[in-house]
């Protein structure tokens, strides 16, 4: 998804299965403030993203270098990244768990805060039992 051509309820669109959820994070009528914000956050995200475009050519053949306990977190509805990349992520990643928060597009964190929390708590849970299990000190 090209997000810097698309107007702003396309972006909303985009980020949430259910735009609605989005309602209480974007103004109906934006301010100057607002305004400015937004364009600060799109100019960062086209500074960092540009080139190569919205990707790191590299990424895949270093993520095998990945050493810490890793969790591949991604949403089932996603229409700005393809869960096909979690996936491929958490499969190149030695060890690393694979969980899906469903019924959510690409903002999980605001349209399905609660279940993405219980994803990673239960990936922490399962990491701490482990170290536990181990016999291995914090």
């Amino acid at each position: 998804a090209d997000l810097f051509l698309m107007t702003p309820d396309q972006v909303v669109d985009a980020l949430f299965k259910d735009p609605a959820k989005a309602s209480a994070l974007f103004p109906g009528e934006p301010d100057v403030d607002d305004i400015l914000a937004a364009y600060r956050d799109m100019t960062a995200l086209a500074r960092f993203s540009w080139h190569p475009f919205l990707n790191n050519p590299k990424l895949e053949r270093r993520l095998h270098r990945i050493t810490a306990r890793t969790l591949v977190a991604c949403p089932s509805e996603d229409k700005v990244v393809p869960v096909a990349h979690g996936a491929r992520y958490a499969e190149l990643i030695p060890q690393a768990r694979f969980a899906q928060v469903e019924d959510c597009g690409h903002a999980m964190y605001f349209e399905r805060p609660q279940e993405f929390a219980q994803v990673v708590t239960e990936f922490l849970a399962e990491a701490d039992a482990r170290t536990e299990l181990s016999g291995a000190s914090r």
